[in-house]
Order: structure tokens, then sequence, then C-alpha cells
């Protein structure tokens, strides 16, 4: 029985070689796909945090100054690859995304 376990190893050798190869580049991916979707989870609830953040500044008296007080904070988030502020609106680029715009209406001057 041993002989004949040793011969079916002998010549399965590179198959067996390549399978355990293969489960072993498998169960690297699963944890890489594990953290990934940790780090999407973050990503997700930080534009979440952003974008009520920056819906709370559209809605108040002044959008453009709350744009300029919630910048640092925006720059701030691991997600935010740049953020930049225009005469009336705030763009958030965010990493592995296109930027997203938040446009305030000009004030209107009452005579």
């Amino acid at each position: 029985m041993d002989e004949l376990i040793a011969n079916l190893l002998a010549k399965n050798r590179k198959y067996l070689t390549i399978t355990t190869l293969l489960i072993l580049i498998l169960l690297s991916c699963k944890s890489s796909d594990t953290q990934n979707l940790s780090q999407s989870s973050s990503m997700k609830d930080e534009m979440i945090e952003i974008k009520a953040l920056l819906d709370k500044a559209m809605l108040s008296d002044d959008p453009i100054q709350h744009f300029k007080d919630a910048l640092p904070k925006v720059q701030s988030y691991s997600s935010v690859d740049s953020a930049w502020i225009t005469n009336t609106a705030i763009f958030v680029k965010f990493k592995k995304g296109s930027p997203l715009s938040w446009i305030a209406e000009p004030k209107s001057h009452k005579p």
C-alpha cells in the first residue's frame, strides 16, 4: 500500500504542486477581497458624512462661507484626493472616483 501511494505521489507531484499553488493564490485573494470590502465600506461612510456636511451647507443662509468653513474637514478625509472651492461651488475629488460638486446660487442683491 505504501508503495502504491509513493508511486501515485511521484507520478502526480507536478499536479499536486500546481493545485497547492492555486489554493494558496485563491486564499490570498480572498483575504485581499475582505480588505477591499472594508476599505470600500469606510470610503462609503466618509462619502455619506461629506454629503451630509455639504448638503447642510447648501441649506444655510450663506453656503459659500459654509463651504469655506467645511473645506479643511473635507480635505482631511482619507477617501478624498482633493477638494477646492470656486466662486459659487465646492468640488470634491474622491480617490478612485470622479469629482462631485455642490453649487450654490449666488446671492441676489435686492435694490
